[in-house]
């Protein structure tokens, strides 16, 4: 009894996407704490963004019809994004392994025009 049951809801929770996608992983462990990016809301109504839930992008929204407060629904203009923000060193690092790839490409280049 116990075991049909498990049977019943593994075959509930069998998802094929997940199937293919742990054949094409296989057994590597970068792969094991995947977790997948959720998707975040461009633009919530004020009551929304105060509550830091999802919200629609109709107006009023479904979250202040359910608590009554649909006259108080509308968007507000966000702050604008600074642009250009230094996010720390790792492109001078990545230049840096580049150049480096590139001189030893070139060395061995010339050693191979040399044995040939």
């Amino acid at each position: 009894m116990k075991e049909e049951l498990l049977n019943s809801i593994e075959r509930k929770l069998y998802n094929p996407m997940e199937e293919k996608l742990n054949i094409v992983m296989g057994e590597n462990p970068r792969f094991e704490k995947i977790k997948r990016k959720r998707n975040q809301v461009k633009m919530a109504c004020v009551n929304c963004q105060r509550s830091c839930k999802k919200c629609a992008n109709v107006r009023p929204c479904s979250r202040c019809i359910q608590k009554g407060i649909a006259n108080t629904c509308f968007d507000i203009e966000r702050k604008p994004r600074r642009a250009g923000i230094k996010r720390g060193p790792y492109k001078k690092r990545r230049n840096w392994k580049l150049e480096i790839l590139a001189l030893v490409c070139t060395q061995l280049l010339e050693h191979e025009e040399n044995i040939i």
